[in-house]
């Protein structure tokens, strides 16, 4: 008798836990479902950038919607996948850096402007009426004074850095057309804005 009573408080313990699973599933796929396959306008973003290195900075993107219902064709899940060219400029901070020189202690400091240009190729998900993600990958060109480059002890500028970068990001959905935002990126950083 107490093994019969041992089995069937294993097995309700294992329904509860399977009900659990269920319900989430459900419930993330019911907050996915919506009357509209995906976003089919461009968006324009606004942001404020906080780079890894401490550089300050300000951009934009548009992001264009090139196909919809990735997940389900049929339109059950809100998704889509975009383009997402875009700009940004990166104001350095002022570095102070020291160095040998001869018998003497060298010193200079420098700043400099950045300008960041990435193509992205962004996958938007969205759950319920107010939350999206986005995992974005893609090609990123920088620009300019790479006080960086000074630091790690190039004295010439050596031209564009060319590279993938990929980022992960949110949207608060405020209204139909605007949200809030926050990306991370490589190797940008750190990204707020609206998105209209």
């Amino acid at each position: 008798m107490e093994d019969l009573n041992h089995v069937t408080k294993h097995l309700a313990r294992r329904s509860r836990i399977a009900a659990v699973v269920v319900a989430t599933i459900a419930a993330a796929w019911t907050l996915a479902r919506a009357p509209s396959a995906y976003a089919h306008s461009p968006r324009l973003e606004l942001h404020a950038d906080l780079a890894w290195y401490g550089a300050l900075g300000f951009g934009g993107r548009i992001d264009v919607p090139i196909s919809g219902g990735v997940i389900a064709p049929g339109g059950t899940v809100r998704d889509d996948i975009s383009l997402s060219p875009g700009v940004d400029v990166f104001l350095s901070p002022i570095v102070a850096r020291s160095y040998q020189c001869g018998a003497n202690v060298c010193g200079e400091r420098y700043s400099g402007v950045v300008l960041g240009v990435p193509l992205g190729l962004q996958w938007n998900l969205y759950f319920g009426r107010h939350w999206s993600i986005f995992p974005e990958v893609g090609l990123e060109m920088l620009f300019g004074d790479y006080f960086w480059y000074r630091h790690y002890g190039y004295h010439e500028y050596p031209g564009p850095w060319f590279g993938a970068y990929t980022a992960f990001g949110v949207r608060f959905h405020f209204s139909d057309t605007n949200s809030i935002m926050a990306r991370v990126t490589w190797p940008q950083g750190l990204q707020i804005g609206l998105t209209f």
